[in-house]
């Protein structure tokens, strides 16, 4: 029937096409029903009462087990009978095809129906049905335009805009809302009532439909097999309430438990106090600590003369909780014990901590907010913090210091964000939500800062408000300050300076005493050369407890605490938050910064013609190949293709990596993390400088993997890259190349996958891989285990995109450098981790997927295996931070730096050779006699290396030429224009790099 009411929506047949996906609509909620309810009928008392009772309770454990099985089978006998008799039996044992089904579950049908409504100027219905496609797909551009279009165009009234998927547990929420808002406290208590009852009914009715097909994909042995399979059904289960729990478009944490809250106080002024009291101890099920409701529990004690005993949850709710308890307490020994986590791709670099509470955060609210009663306190909240690296390292009463909140290049970000403001008189640079929200409206480039100030604050006050313990937690105010260096005198006299820059005298900070219910948390951006400028102070205002900033650091403290925070010697920056327990201070700027970013990201969505025919055929003008595509590969979302870099460019990129890398991983001085039989390269941009500075060279990495003893890794990343060109580690002709390469890499896979969005970069890594030497016949390991780039591989071959994962990645591809290596292939793999297809990694050649295919890399048994690995996102709060200060940096760079330090670097060298060449001369006259062979062998020596040295400074200058040659092209691509006019200097002949020795650090 769907099929149908498509066929004749593309060949515009609009009544049969409104009929047919009108029919399929209601067939489907009427398949749907029939099955919920046939296996809703089977499992009640009134068919297998007699079943699950045994008849001696000292049975056996066979017995017991027989028992269960027979309940089974004949559960699943009633079944077959009751869906053969409903729906016969060809329907029973249909099955629908999972493209359908995601359609249906995504509300597709009313997209499609809606139209073929407009066509036949079914205007309202038209309405109704892009009004209900629109609140299950709210991003949806089209949509909103199409639904502006009905009520605006076609004079659709509001009150015609119906949902056509409302349940009525909803229905009653709404209205019992309505009324409750309008103190009509009956009718309230009889709707809401109503709506608890019947979501109830409906999250049984969604638990029961998670009961249906499963994929195996390997072959479990038979527990196995069932355990893999109830494993799906139960996550399936513990999902409902997050889907059940959503009003018009939103998602509304708490949900069930708030149905209690409003009749708590509903039936408190009805008059009927013994069910408020009931009601009371039902939402304290849900939420053991909220403070509201415990002063409300205790004026019904102390002032009703109620007690403890009166306090009894409703038995439904009990039920329901403890059957969340008990899945959630299965959930947790699942994801640590039954299911082994594999590691990540080539990435092991340090994480996003703002994602990884933002993730874990989500996680619990899908949770309604808490496991079980016990881990709702703050240890458990703390818990999790500290899981990600987030630990309270100090804490006095009110006070806490925490370290690892935000990476150097966020902090860097929200710095320069504050430092785009001219300072005042006094040398403070004040930026708050509204200010930078109008500073983007004239500069959309700094869209990036402002939605990772909103991230910042955000997840500031979730870790506040658990440190507190608080349940409702508002932004107060949020600004960046930065304070430029200078004295003290710039302040008035009595002048207590505060972090964000303004003055208190004592009288003030006294006075703040009384603000007990408002807290302060400020995140330190920048790093004190001298400790102590941060510091609380008594009384008598002395100084008592001095904290040293950092960048990641946070301290927080009640706005009743005094604090006074002195000027540094350098410019002093950080980010200042004051939080409330009163909703009416929470402040607008938030909400209205929010949304004016959420209509940035819609305008932006838009889907626009794309030209994929014209693009690629750029693509192959330039010599690019495509040698495996969807044929090849059993997936069109999966390609390889030849000729991104020539010869020379991927031996540029090598030698980076070979002079400059950090031995481990890469990231955080680790040894491989994925096996200890290769050595492990990695370039990331940023690491370079650190190299440089701690021994004054750029030894080479040889560092094992912890995992297995035949490989060696390293890696550079881009910030430390762009240190390293600084220090003139790195020529600037290098690091362009860099970000060269990766950025055409990255389009041909936009290009490629035909993406109406643009991909931005999440992390950009240059990475070797070496054998040790030695006999490696025997290696049974992988040098990089089957995985998914953005989701946890489960047990049963799916890949669940969930935290830890790096979720926000979309799309993943690796660009090879060589090819001259034994092993080191590239694969994808089945869910089982066997091998799909092997992909031989050679210069210039891509594999681009989306991040969620499975895959792997075989073991490096001789030579070194070199890639340019790279992740894109789709999200603009991912983007890659240091490559856009990359961007920024690079053009700043005088072409000459390389060879200036390199310059001064070999007259220092000849100045200490010519001093130790005098002392040893002196040392050697003194000693004639006795040392005249000596002195022969070591003039023999010194005239050989110095010839040597000639040599190798003749075949450097060469190469320097070499390398300066790329200036001349002036390639740049820049990741948001799409032309493809600026990278086609990559594949110029003559290009080539000399000795670039570059670094790496965690992003």
């Amino acid at each position: 029937m769907y099929t149908s009411g498509l066929n004749a929506y593309v060949g515009g047949k609009w009544f049969q096409c409104s009929a047919f996906l009108e029919k399929a609509i209601q067939e489907r909620k009427s398949y749907k029903t029939v099955i919920v309810d046939c296996r809703l009928h089977c499992r009640s008392d009134s068919v297998l009462s007699d079943f699950f009772i045994p008849a001696d309770l000292n049975t056996s454990v066979d017995a017991l087990r027989l028992n269960f099985f027979e309940n089974l089978v004949k559960e699943s006998h009633c079944l077959k009978a009751c869906k053969t008799e409903k729906l016969g039996y060809q329907m029973s044992e249909n099955r629908v095809l999972l493209e359908i089904e995601e359609d249906f579950d995504n509300l597709k049908p009313y997209s499609y129906l809606q139209f073929c409504y407009y066509k036949l100027e079914r205007y309202t219905d038209a309405a109704c049905a892009a009004y209900t496609y629109f609140l299950r797909n709210p991003n949806d551009q089209d949509t909103v335009t199409n639904i502006q279009s009905y009520r605006h165009d076609y004079r659709v009234k509001d009150e015609d805009f119906k949902d056509l998927e409302k349940k009525p547990y909803q229905d009653y929420r709404i209205k019992g809302e309505n009324a409750y808002d309008q103190d009509d406290w009956t009718y309230a208590i009889e709707l809401i009532e109503l709506a608890i009852t019947e979501y109830y009914k409906e999250e049984e009715r969604c638990r029961v439909e998670c009961e249906g097909h499963f994929d195996h994909q390997s072959f479990p042995d038979f527990i196995q097999a069932i355990a893999d399979h109830y494993i799906s059904v139960l996550q399936c289960q513990f999902k409902c309430e997050r889907k059940l729990s959503i009003l018009f478009k939103d998602y509304l944490p708490d949900f069930v438990g708030q149905h209690y809250n409003f009749l708590q106080y509903a039936y408190h002024k009805n008059g009927n106090n013994d069910k408020a009291v009931e009601c009371a101890a039902t939402y304290l099920l849900f939420n053991p600590n909220d403070e509201e409701m415990l002063r409300n529990k205790a004026f019904y004690m102390q002032k009703l003369g109620y007690h403890q005993a009166h306090f009894v949850p409703r038995q439904d709710a009990k039920e329901y909780e403890n059957r969340r308890d008990k899945m959630l307490e299965l959930l947790y020994f699942i994801r640590d014990e039954y299911n082994v986590m594999e590691e990540s791709e080539e990435d092991t670099m340090k994480g996003d901590n703002l994602r990884e509470i933002e993730l874990e955060l989500e996680k619990i609210h899908m949770n309604n907010t808490k496991s079980k009663p016990e881990k709702l306190t703050k240890e458990h909240y703390m818990g999790i913090y500290e899981k990600i690296g987030i630990k309270v390292k100090e804490h006095k009463n009110d006070r806490f210091v925490a370290d690892d909140f935000y990476r150097d290049d966020q902090c860097r970000e929200l710095a320069n964000f504050a430092n785009i403001l001219e300072p005042n008189s006094n040398g403070v640079r004040y930026l708050n939500v509204a200010e930078g929200l109008q500073r983007i409206k004239e500069n959309t480039e700094l869209e990036i800062s402002l939605r990772l100030f909103l991230r910042a604050s955000e997840l500031a006050r979730h870790f506040s408000a658990h440190f507190y313990n608080k349940t409702s937690f508002f932004i107060k105010n949020a600004a960046i300050v930065c304070v430029d260096p200078g004295s003290e005198d710039q302040h008035p006299e009595n002048c207590i300076p505060q972090e964000d820059g303004s003055c208190l005298t004592e009288d003030e900070t006294d006075d703040n005493e009384l603000l007990n219910d408002q807290f302060v948390l400020i995140s330190f951006l920048t790093e004190d050369e001298e400790p102590g400028h941060f510091s609380f102070l008594n009384r008598r205002h002395k100084k008592e407890m001095p904290v040293v900033s950092k960048c990641g650091r946070v301290v927080g403290f009640r706005l009743s605490d005094r604090q006074r925070s002195e000027r540094s010697e350098s410019q002093r920056c950080s980010m200042v938050l004051i939080f409330t327990s009163n909703r009416k201070e929470d402040s607008p700027a938030h909400r209205e910064a929010s949304l004016y970013l959420l209509d940035l990201e819609k305008s932006r969505l838009e889907v626009k013609e794309v030209n994929n025919t014209e693009d690629m055929k750029k693509f192959y003008d330039n010599g690019v190949r495509i040698v495996m595509g969807e044929k090849e590969l059993n997936s069109n979302q999966r390609f390889a293709a030849d000729g991104l870099i020539t010869e020379e460019q991927c031996q540029a990129l090598i030698n980076m990596n070979q002079e400059g890398a950090i031995g481990g991983d890469g990231y955080d001085r680790r040894r491989s993390p994925h096996t200890k039989s290769e050595t492990f390269d990695g370039l990331t941009i940023s690491r370079a400088t650190e190299k440089s500075f701690e021994d004054g060279s750029s030894k080479k990495a040889g560092n094992f993997s912890p995992h297995t003893k035949y490989e060696l890794f390293t890696g550079l990343n881009i910030w430390h890259t762009m240190e390293l060109v600084h220090v003139g580690v790195i020529s600037k002709q290098a690091a362009q190349l860099f970000l060269d390469a990766s950025d055409y890499g990255r389009l041909l896979v936009e290009k490629y996958f035909n993406l109406t969005q643009p991909l931005h970069f999440d992390y950009t890594h240059l990475v070797c891989r070496t054998a040790v030497e030695g006999s490696q016949e025997d290696r049974q390991d992988l040098s990089h285990p089957v995985h998914g780039d953005n989701c946890e591989l489960q047990a049963d071959g799916s890949c669940i995109r969930r935290f830890p994962s790096y979720v926000q990645r979309d799309y993943s591809s690796i660009m090879y450098l060589n090819g001259d290596f034994e092993g080191g292939e590239f694969f994808f793999a089945h869910g089982n981790k066997s091998a799909q297809m092997y992909i031989k990694p050679k210069c210039g050649r891509i594999v681009g997927f989306n991040s969620a295919e499975l895959h792997g890399v075989k073991a490096v048994k001789k030579g070194k295996r070199c890639a340019l690995a790279m992740w894109y996102t789709m999200d603009l709060n991912f983007k890659e931070l240091a490559r856009i200060e990359a961007k920024k940096m690079i053009d700043k760079v005088p072409d000459d730096v390389h060879r200036n330090l390199k310059s001064k670097s070999e007259e220092s060298t000849k100045e200490k050779k010519r001093n130790a060449d005098e002392e040893n001369n002196i040392k050697n006259e003194q000693n004639s006699h006795m040392d005249g062979l000596d002195i022969t062998k070591t003039t023999e020596e010194s005239l050989i290396k110095h010839e040597q040295k000639n040599e190798e400074k003749g075949v450097n200058g060469v190469k320097q030429k070499e390398g300066d040659a790329l200036t001349e092209k002036g390639q740049n691509l820049t990741e948001d224009d799409y032309s493809l006019k600026k990278v086609t200097d990559i594949h110029q002949k003559g290009q080539n790099l000399n000795e670039e020795q570059k670094l790496h650090e965690e992003l």
